[in-house]
């Protein structure tokens, strides 16, 4: 069995001849395979950069969250917040898309 994670291609010797079995994935099949680690080396990269982003956004965000400056006692978003959501968001399909 060769392949990755998008496709496989499978040898099975029959009584006398051999059968070439490929298999494509849909979406939702490669996302189960990216689940279950079977993406490539950007994916697993990224999977650690991933996680120490996600340190270090919990605890920008306490600090933001405990020194931030309230207006009419509520709490005003940041469209900055946004554009940095959108980006991790862009970036994670981009390299699930490349890992395949």
């Amino acid at each position: 069995m060769i392949g990755s994670a998008g496709y496989t291609i499978t040898l099975k010797d029959k009584e006398n001849y051999t059968e070439i079995v490929t298999m494509k994935r849909s979406f939702l099949g490669n996302m189960i395979m990216l689940h279950k680690a079977k993406g490539g080396i950007l994916f697993k990269i990224m999977l650690v950069v991933y996680g120490l982003v996600l340190v270090i956004f919990y605890v920008s965000g306490i600090i933001i969250a405990t020194f931030k400056k309230n207006v009419n006692s509520k709490l005003v978003p940041k469209t900055e917040s946004y554009v940095v959501i959108a980006a991790g968001i862009i970036v994670t399909i981009l390299f699930a898309y490349l890992s395949l």
